[in-house]
């Protein structure tokens, strides 16, 4: 029992909240019930049949818009993107199910078209019939994907790995020379300038209308606060190729990484210094995995 707790507290992509897959999933619902016609579809007048079935594939996306959209919204720390897990992301696509079911149950018995004789007990039945045919594929498509993910993270984290390894004994790589440099960092507000050798710097964390600079001083790790946006501090350093942004809330110093760490959702960059760990997400971990491979040659 331990280690199924443990597994559901694996790490795990955010599903993607995009109109691309309301539309993807209002479409499978859609075929589904055009190839199979269950639930009576079939005795459906032949030339409404294709409107009603496309009745069903509307409220499919409705159902899922409010799972993709609201649910964030509501709680947005259980769907904060770091904090996502295997048992978030089953429970999360059973509840989508869930909402799938009730909307389609109640669009068939509002317009007459099926569940004429719906009642607590036939509901209850209909609900339960869903929930436990589709739990199945749910359960598996996310361990399948969190193990494939896993897989294909460890074997890029080992190769990256031994990229940073060749830069830090190469005197001549991009990386070495970089550290040699003074990196300037202001904010809009009153006293909101940080100068230090570009070597001190760790990474840089969006928080609000403010960034926190993590860097070294005198060997220990310190921090500012900035008031900008990720977005200005990033336009301000364009001229430091080490300092990239590796999530939407992160900046991070490559020339800084002492380890590079892999799970479903990307990679952990440990760096210099401190035992705080960078999240790159999976939208960066190529660009980040091209960059260091420049800086180490």
């Amino acid at each position: 029992m331990n280690q199924i707790i443990k597994y559901l507290h694996q790490p795990y992509p955010c599903p993607a909240r995009t109109w691309k897959t309301i539309a993807i999933i209002s479409l499978l619902v859609f075929t589904i019930l055009f190839i199979f016609k269950p639930f009576g579809i079939s005795m459906i007048t032949s030339e409404w049949r294709f409107w009603i079935i496309l009745g069903y594939g509307v409220v499919t996306a409705m159902a899922v818009s409010v799972q993709i959209y609201l649910s964030p919204l509501l709680f947005p720390r259980y769907y904060d993107e770091n904090r996502w897990t295997v048992g978030r992301n089953i429970f999360s696509t059973t509840i989508t199910l869930i909402l799938v079911a009730l909307g389609n149950i109640a669009y068939g018995y509002v317009f007459g078209i099926t569940w004429q004789h719906l009642n607590i007990s036939v509901f209850l039945s209909a609900l339960f019939i869903t929930v436990a045919v589709g739990i199945f594929p749910i359960v598996l498509i996310t361990i399948l994907r969190q193990n494939r993910l896993l897989s294909i993270s460890l074997r890029e984290a080992g190769r990256i790995n031994d990229s940073l390894e060749r830069g830090r004994h190469n005197p001549n790589s991009s990386q070495m020379q970089q550290n040699e440099s003074v990196i300037t960092l202001s904010g809009t507000g009153k006293g909101d300038l940080l100068e230090m050798p570009a070597s001190q710097l760790l990474f840089i964390e969006a928080c609000g209308n403010y960034v926190k600079v993590n860097y070294l001083k005198n060997n220990m790790t310190a921090q500012k606060m900035l008031r900008a946006t990720i977005k200005q501090i990033e336009d301000g350093i364009i001229d430091y190729p080490s300092i990239v942004k590796c999530h939407r809330a992160f900046l991070v110093n490559l020339s800084a990484i002492r380890q590079i760490s892999g799970n479903s959702q990307g990679y952990r960059l440990t760096l210099n210094g401190t035992e705080d760990e960078v999240p790159v997400s999976r939208a960066f971990t190529s660009s980040i995995k091209t960059k260091i491979g420049q800086l180490s040659s």
